[in-house]
């Protein structure tokens, strides 16, 4: 929605947040990164200038989120004096410190803006480091702005098309452009019904959740967590190797990395639970041409239930793990999730979700005045949805980037490495969250491990190390065997 501003004579960007965006707000850690590592020499001032473009091309950049009488969540766009972080680069770890420094720091959302940009800057290598808040962008979204930034610094020119009418994740616009889609009508009758119940519960009992207490709920939170990111890359001729064995068994590199994940686990964590896994999907791919070049959020899912086994080799447990997410990807039902969750109220979903945090985390909300009403123990319908919600939460996620389709050469800037760092979570079961992209014909991989301060009885950093080595081992030696 564009929304006419009498007093300085322009259009603003003014939108109210879908519930996909919404169930974001109030997850402490629902903070996205992406890491461009480029060589070049980085001119300061062309950088500025790209950003300062690159805001004006997407006008969510510059929103904060204000919140009506009603409790429902909108974004809107706003002036701001947006400075760019600049820091001298030392050496090629530095951007894991910075990004470790980044990630405790919250988002004003109420002053906004809810995203960052900072250059690690040196005369041979730098780092684009842009971070965002999850309700704003996802992975696909990040990427597209490291392209056009690097772009905007090749060319300080380049002119892209502003749309601000893109094409949203609305069940309203999935009707629109997927004509082979039909929503079942008794499943649309029982949703319907289901939270039309829901929604009056919560008309009748609405527990009010302080905007500011955002901020507050992230800096509980940071007191008793700590992320733990490793990242590693492998090389061009183990990369390809992979690709080209995953081809000759007719298996997918997301499967392949899938099994081989689950595999390592089984053998460093034998106690942990692996059974159901979420493989995130861009919902772009279901809409129009505005959304393929949106910055927004586009967060979808597939959710399958398969346990590695050990009985089996690789391959056979690779292709069971590719036949279930190929049935899945075949018969997509999360536009019928996108469906049912379009008919609750944005302050329900932002309500049912902190309700998983509080039942996760009941000593970081404790102090919280709602807390008793969304824990364990209550009835309240947000902490039902929210118990309902958390039984369902998968114990392992894998976000799948592949190889973006956008030059490696900009210029005199070549890009180099790419590395994403995916929002975080704090669930017992779901506790690693593992992303990979392909860029120059490197695979790049990341492991986010959300750890609990408190808990003593873990070594998350031994368990994750031994995770990621036996992962690699298995990819680049064990499965020639």
């Amino acid at each position: 929605m564009i929304m006419y501003d009498e007093n300085k004579s322009i259009y603003r960007y003014k939108r109210k947040l879908l519930p996909i965006e919404a169930a974001f707000i109030r997850s402490p850690g629902a903070i996205i990164a992406s890491v461009a590592e480029i060589s070049g020499y980085v001119d300061e001032d062309k950088f500025k200038y790209a950003v300062k473009k690159l805001r004006k091309i997407h006008p969510i950049l510059n929103a904060r989120l204000v919140w009506d009488k009603n409790g429902e969540s909108w974004f809107h766009e706003m002036d701001y004096d947006f400075p760019v972080s600049i820091i001298l680069r030392n050496d090629d770890g530095d951007f894991s410190k910075v990004i470790a420094s980044e990630w405790k720091k919250s988002f004003d959302m109420l002053k906004g803006p809810l995203s960052r940009f900072i250059l690690l800057k040196s005369d041979i290598k730098s780092e684009i480091i842009f971070i965002a808040h999850h309700s704003l962008s996802d992975g696909v979204g990040m990427t597209i702005l490291i392209d056009q930034i690097l772009q905007l610094m090749n060319n300080p020119n380049m002119e892209f098309e502003v749309d601000y009418g893109e094409d949203l994740p609305s069940i309203e616009n999935f009707k629109k452009y997927i004509s082979k889609f039909k929503i079942n009508f008794f499943e649309e009758l029982k949703n319907k019904s289901m939270t039309t119940f829901l929604n009056t519960r919560w008309k009748r009992t609405k527990i009010y959740l302080p905007p500011e207490d955002v901020a507050r709920s992230h800096k509980a939170f940071f007191k008793d967590f700590d992320y733990l990111v490793l990242i590693d890359e492998f090389t061009e001729e183990e990369t390809l190797s992979f690709i080209n064995e995953c081809k000759k068994h007719s298996v997918s590199v997301n499967s392949a990395m899938a099994a081989a994940f689950l595999a390592a686990r089984n053998e460093v964590d034998k106690a942990h639970d692996n059974h159901r896994q979420l493989i995130p999907v861009d919902l772009r791919k279901h809409l129009g041409k505005k959304a393929k070049k949106s910055a927004s959020c586009y967060a979808g899912s597939i959710d399958i239930e398969y346990t590695y086994d050990m009985e089996k080799s690789f391959w056979e447990n690779a292709k069971a793990f590719h036949e279930k997410s190929k049935y899945a990807l075949n018969n997509f039902k999360d536009i019928e999730k996108v469906n049912a969750l379009s008919y609750f109220s944005t302050d329900l979903v932002e309500a049912s979700m902190l309700s998983q945090r509080v039942l996760a985390n009941s000593e970081t909300y404790k102090e919280f005045p709602y807390s008793n009403k969304l824990g364990k123990r209550s009835n309240h319908v947000a902490a039902v949805i929210g118990k309902n919600l958390i039984r369902q939460t998968p114990s392992f996620t894998i976000t799948n980037m592949g190889s973006p389709k956008f030059s490696n050469n900009y210029g005199d800037l070549k890009l180099e490495k790419l590395i994403l760092y995916p929002s975080g979570v704090s669930y017992p079961r779901m506790n690693i969250l593992f992303s990979t992209i392909t860029i120059n014909n490197k695979l790049f991989v990341s492991y986010h491990v959300a750890k609990n301060i408190l808990d003593k009885t873990i070594d998350y950093d031994k368990t994750v190390n031994l995770i990621k080595e036996r992962f690699k081992k298995i990819l680049i030696k064990d499965i020639y065997a």
